[in-house]
């Protein structure tokens, strides 16, 4: 109706502007005569032709705007219902179609290639909150536990409802672990809630299920239906727990634990559970000379195989129906019931007509019972022949476990929870040179008496605290104290043992020992690979076997191919080398240094990385200064001892140390410069006047340094960062000045950058080689990630401070792994 009223307005509007035009032509000229008009009239209908047409004009305008207005109030209408149909209308969540597309749509795109962990939680005992408090409260309890849900997870991570009291959860980027089995126990805490009304209690608890994506492709139904098998068997193992698909389970019951000093081991039978719920025998007992039944129930006759006959033939005393050695513990009890009118149990056997025992548990409580001048007691008898004869089984197979584990050369150490107990077998003893099997007071008592080297004490106490939280495995890098009284690294790995409850009960575990894997014992094919491939900024590689003499020639630039043309051992090659360096003195220390016996001395004396700086002699009688790095390693493969010999130009480096009058300092462990080192040469760097290019500080960062460490201890880390270190230092020019804060993050001040492009270049190159597992040294390095930060000072003079604030600031904005984010002190480069 409102647009066809606006063209009729329009209409109107046109037609008296037409009637004047023609009004106004009528006096120049008539079809019948003159007409005559005043000049007031003419004007008038001038006016009136030009206030007509702008009307018309200004309206058409406004109604584009107005129609504007409306089309963007129906895209914002038809957004917030797109929103509206993703949105479960209870809780909040996405709904479980959009839940669903949203994270099959992620498993196949962006998440495609990394690794994630799907839950899925039914929440306990909900079903008792509508019964016993209507749906209105079971709204409520959803609404709760639902922003509970969202609040234990991040915000990236996609949460929705199913349906019901059912919920999914993706956690994107996980490392199946103790990380993701904390994140469960957070949940299952934060799950728990009680309701309470009219004297009725009821709690409500959350059973889950765990399925692991590990980049594999695995189609989201696969996952699904991974994870709802994992929830199937947390709620068969007795709900409130979460389980992992694949066998990899832990299970934690929720609500507070019984005291481990209370708890009696996995052998004892727990009967409570079963006498509450009982459907056994009952029979009434008289105290008196002896005691004899008054009243059996025909349960009781029937499940102690009996007939009344000869019950009646006993004459009702009962213990002729026990075996004669429980006869004395059972009488004891059931007369100390009768004098306490306290409740009294015990177990007795029966020996059978075929010679088979049968096991019973007999719980007994005094009543008023007038008919009797004797204390009665009133008895309910259950027959626990199965659940006995299963303990009994396994007491008897868990004596002869432990004796396997004492003499065993595999399982090396055993922790019992409850009375933090180390126990170690024949082997291990002999190994530690200590005097007993049993030590109390785990593990201060070893960290006391000297036996953890004090660099892994937080590692060793680390684990200790994850076996008495009942973490099901885990392992820790510790070096402990052997009988010659030198320290090795042992990695320990443990696994948990559970009673039938769920309850950790023990760890069992090996040690290994890593002296195998230090820094000096790697895959050397694998280090040849990196310097054919990454050797861009280096003049010569060489691999040297020092066993004899050979070499084998990795990067060289045209004077040492034909120097390696003439040679055919190490040392003459060396000698071949050494020509161009200028003086004599300086030959011959390289000569004794980086000649086959003199890395062999180094080597055996525990220098395993050497480092010099010497001058040669170029065309036309030019001088330049050449850096010469020594690495030696023992392959795992044959036990060779292999030296790599790296030779770089660092001319430009010192030219520059030259100009700005600043000399670095260096770590002599890690040939890294200090941070302060490259603060001064930044600072002066700002302060050149001559300057033609701008610099950039980069900062080069193991995203998840903090979580490796806790999986894998301080010195297993120590030897990817000495990896990291190196690696980075491969692909870096030799002008570039690199330094390190020891927890896995590089500082690289790059003095001169030809352009944004190639300083991008240079560092996705860089990220590549760490990433690529074609050059891993060791298992633990695949779950590296890595995201690097540049500021880059542009044509002004930016000090350190404000350059390196500028590049953790880019660091912290980069929004995934393997990610590079630049800040930019002025104009872009």
């Amino acid at each position: 109706m409102k647009k066809s009223y606006g063209w009729l307005r329009y209409g109107v509007q046109t037609a008296l502007i037409i009637i004047a035009a023609a009004a106004l032509a009528a006096s120049h000229r008539s079809f019948a005569g003159p007409v005559a008009f005043s000049g007031e009239a003419h004007l008038a209908l001038v006016i009136l032709i030009v206030f007509g047409a702008v009307t018309v004009i200004l309206n058409i305008l406004f109604d584009r705007r107005d129609f504007r207005l409306i089309r963007h109030e129906r895209e914002e209408d038809i957004l917030a219902l797109q929103e509206k149909a993703q949105t479960d209308a209870l809780t909040g969540l996405l709904n479980r179609e959009a839940a669903i597309e949203q994270i099959t749509q992620f498993l196949k795109a962006e998440g495609r290639l990394h690794s994630h962990t799907l839950l899925i939680v039914d929440l306990d005992n909900f079903k008792s909150i509508n019964d016993s408090f209507g749906h209105f409260e079971g709204d409520k309890v959803l609404k709760t536990l639902a922003a509970k849900i969202r609040d234990v997870f991040r915000s990236g991570d996609i949460v929705g409802r199913l349906g019901g009291d059912e919920f999914i959860i993706l956690m994107k980027r996980t490392v199946p672990g103790t990380a993701v089995c904390g994140k469960a126990r957070q949940l299952q805490a934060a799950l728990e809630y009680i309701t309470s009304g009219g004297g009725v209690s009821v709690t409500v608890t959350g059973s889950i299920g765990i399925a692991f994506y590990n980049g594999d492709g695995k189609a989201f139904e696969t996952l699904y239906k991974e994870a709802d098998e994992a929830l199937y068997k947390a709620k068969l193992s007795g709900k409130n727990r979460y389980r992992c698909y694949g066998g990899a389970e832990e299970a934690h019951p929720g609500g507070d634990q019984p005291d481990p000093a209370l708890c009696e081991s996995s052998a004892t039978i727990q009967l409570q559970a079963l006498i509450d719920n009982i459907d056994g025998g009952i029979m009434l007992l008289e105290a008196g000379s002896e005691l004899r039944a008054i009243f059996l129930s025909h349960s009781f006759v029937n499940q102690m195989n009996l007939s009344y006959s000869g019950i009646k033939q006993a004459d009702n005393r009962i213990f002729d129906l026990i075996h004669q050695d429980d006869i004395a513990p059972v009488e004891a009890q059931l007369r100390q019931g009768a004098a306490s009118w306290k409740p009294v149990e015990a177990v007795f056997r029966r020996q059978k007509d075929n010679g088979r025992i049968s096991w019973y548990h007999l719980r007994a409580v005094r009543i008023q019972y007038e008919s009797s001048p004797y204390p009665v007691l009133l008895a309910i008898v259950t027959d626990v022949t199965n659940l006995k004869e299963t303990a009994l089984n396994y007491q008897a197979q868990k004596k002869q476990l432990e004796t396997v584990l004492r003499i065993s050369r595999v399982v090396t150490f055993e922790v019992d929870i409850a009375s933090r107990t180390l126990t170690v077998t024949d082997p291990t003893v002999v190994k530690y040179g200590i005097d007993t099997h049993v030590i109390e007071n785990m593990p201060e008592a070893l960290i006391a008496g000297g036996a953890i080297h004090p660099d892994s004490v937080d590692e060793c106490r680390r684990m200790y605290e994850e076996i008495y939280a009942g973490v099901p495995e885990g392992s820790a890098v510790i070096r402990t104290l052997k009988r010659d009284g030198q320290y090795t690294i042992e990695r320990f790995t443990y696994f948990m043992v559970f009673d039938e409850s769920g309850r950790p009960v023990k760890a069992v575990g090996v040690d290994e020992s890593l002296e195998m894997r230090s820094d000096t014992r790697m895959r050397v094919e694998l280090l040849e690979r990196q310097f054919r491939f990454h050797s861009d900024s280096m003049l010569l590689v060489v691999k040297v076997t020092l066993r004899d003499d050979s070499y084998t020639l990795l990067k060289a630039d045209a004077s040492g191919l034909e120097e390696a043309a003439k040679a055919r051992t190490f040392t003459e090659f060396l000698e071949l080398v050494l020509g161009k360096v200028v003086g004599g003195d300086v030959r011959g220390y390289l000569r004794r240094t980086y000649g086959v016996s003199g890395l062999q001395k180094s080597f055996n004396e525990g220098k395993a990385i050497l480092s010099d700086e010497y001058f040669v002699g170029g065309p036309a009688g030019a001088i330049y200064c050449h850096a010469i790095t020594a690495g030696q390693y023992v392959s795992q493969m044959d036990g060779d001892v292999y030296a790599f010999i790296r030779v770089r130009d660092v001319t430009r480096r010192k030219q520059l140390e030259e100009e700005l009058q600043v000399t670095p300092e260096r770590d002599p462990k890690t040939l890294l410069y200090y941070p302060e080192a490259l603060r001064r040469m930044a600072d002066a760097l700002a302060l050149k006047e001559d300057r033609a290019l701008p610099y950039a500080v980069v900062l080069l960062s193991m995203d998840n340094y903090e979580t490796m460490l806790e999986l894998y201890g301080s010195l297993m880390m120590n030897e990817l960062l000495v990896g990291f270190y190196g690696k980075i230092k491969m692909i870096v020019y030799s002008e570039h000045f690199v330094s390190h804060d020891g927890k896995g993050t590089m500082l690289i001040l790059i003095p001169e950058v030809y352009s944004g492009a190639w300083l991008r270049q240079l560092m996705e190159k860089t990220i590549r080689l760490l990433k690529n597992p074609a050059f891993f040294q060791r298992h633990e390095e695949q779950f590296a990630e890595y995201r690097c930060g540049v500021a880059v000072s542009g044509d002004g003079a930016v000090p350190f401070d404000r350059l390196s604030a500028g590049a953790l600031e880019a660091l912290h904005a980069a929004d995934g792994v393997n990610d590079i984010k630049f800040w930019k002190a002025d104009a872009p480069i």
